[in-house]
């Protein structure tokens, strides 16, 4: 009988050894889960801070990488965290395209019926309208006080606010264009922003002038908006925009309005915003041209732009470069061939007309560049060919007409531009 009690309480003693053995090892468990939690959060809240800090830089790419990170630390957890996250990676994604977009406006453009480099900033308007509308805020469609509260709450408010007075500035349609400036005069308190906001005051050079007579030059975006506004009314912007940019050395905005209304500061612009954006195809694009459209009016055969001994290498590499970046970009490939022509390189310039054609078959000057390329090349079979190809691409473009009477074998050969 003590053996069998004696039994009973080892059996007794083991039973709660392993009770608390379990009670131990499950507390464990839960203080390392709670550990693991609590890291994983850490990490969630620092990738988070790292990816609006590298935003603020416009370090895109570096915050794209800040972010996965956080993905990778939420895992499956609370959803207000994947939430969180998901509407960081939403944000950044707005500011990258907003920040694009201000690059795109002074991309040079080749018209379809023309030869000749343009800017287009007039389709920032539909751009800033698409990228609102993916982040889920059309300011044009929803009501004025509901888009004010959702701007007023969102982490990239400033980044949203400096959209709303860029797209003002190239919206043509009267009421979208008088909601843009209604919303962001709601949204900024400062009497001397609302006064550069008032749609009267922007067409009225005396009021632009008193205006940058006081300027804020804290305000990059809006001195760049002054900027075009007073360029518009026949005023000169440059002395403002020369003090702005002291003040506001890294504004990409500025900038660029130095490098188009600053004349003398034109290349310099375009390579202190290719500084700012190392990774911009648009950057390099607009480096390039600018290199090799220095040095004087006239320009080359195509496109305005020539090969010179001072330039030509450089445009060259940045062109190269913007092709590296923006393998679909027709126009990169396009003036790769113009500076090759320019220089007397036909071959080398058929060979970037076909690849601007092959990702930009709407590109009309790519076009005339194949044809004449292999004209002078010796090649008139292989141009009457992309001759017959243009036109069965655009039948009704006269450029075809002057070309096939280049390519007419009484016809002697254009002189080359010195």
């Amino acid at each position: 009988q003590l053996a069998l009690l004696a039994a009973v309480a080892l059996l007794a003693a083991a039973v709660g050894a392993f009770a608390w053995w379990t009670e131990k090892s499950a507390n464990e468990r839960r203080t390392e889960r709670a550990v693991a939690e609590r890291q994983a959060q850490q990490g969630v809240n620092s990738a988070l801070a790292l990816a609006d800090a590298l935003r603020r830089q416009a370090r895109f790419k570096e915050a794209e990488r800040a972010l996965d990170q956080a993905r990778e630390q939420v895992g499956h957890g609370a959803e207000d965290r994947r939430t969180e996250v998901a509407n960081a990676v939403a944000d950044l994604a707005f500011a990258a395209r907003a920040d694009e977009i201000r690059h795109e406006k002074y991309g040079w453009l080749v018209v379809h019926n023309s030869v000749h480099p343009k800017f287009d900033p007039w389709s920032a308007s539909e751009k800033y309208r698409t990228a609102f509308s993916k982040r889920g805020l059309d300011p044009i469609e929803r009501p004025v006080a509901e888009t004010v509260a959702l701007i007023e709450r969102s982490p990239i408010r400033d980044v949203m606010l400096d959209a709303l007075d860029d797209w003002a500035l190239y919206e043509k349609v009267d009421a979208p264009w008088a909601r843009l400036l209604e919303l962001a005069r709601l949204l900024d308190k400062s009497e001397w922003a609302k006064r550069l906001r008032e749609p009267a005051v922007r067409k009225d050079a005396n009021e632009l002038a008193a205006l940058a007579e006081r300027a804020d030059f804290n305000r990059p975006m809006l001195l760049a908006v002054l900027a075009n506004l007073m360029a518009g009314q026949k005023l000169n912007p440059r002395p403002l925009l020369v003090k702005a940019l002291a003040r506001n050395p890294n504004s990409l905005e500025l900038t660029i309005a130095l490098g188009l209304f600053g004349t003398e500061e034109h290349v310099v612009a375009f390579e202190r915003i290719r500084a700012l954006r190392p990774d911009s195809a648009a950057a390099c694009l607009n480096l390039a041209l600018a290199r090799a459209k220095r040095s004087g009016a006239g320009g080359g055969l195509l496109g305005r732009i020539r090969y010179r001994a001072s330039e030509g290498p450089l445009a060259l590499a940045f062109f190269e470069r913007a092709s590296e970046l923006d393998p679909r970009s027709g126009l990169a490939h396009h003036y790769l061939g113009v500076l090759e022509y320019d220089a007397g390189r036909y071959e080398r310039a058929v060979r970037h007309a076909r690849d601007a054609l092959r990702v930009d078959p709407n590109l009309h000057a790519a076009h005339r560049l194949l044809v004449i390329a292999l004209k002078n090349s010796d090649d008139i079979v292989g141009a009457g060919e992309a001759l017959a190809e243009a036109t069965r691409f655009d039948p009704t473009n006269p450029m075809w007409l002057e070309l096939r009477a280049e390519l007419s074998p009484n016809r002697a050969p254009p002189p080359r531009q010195k």
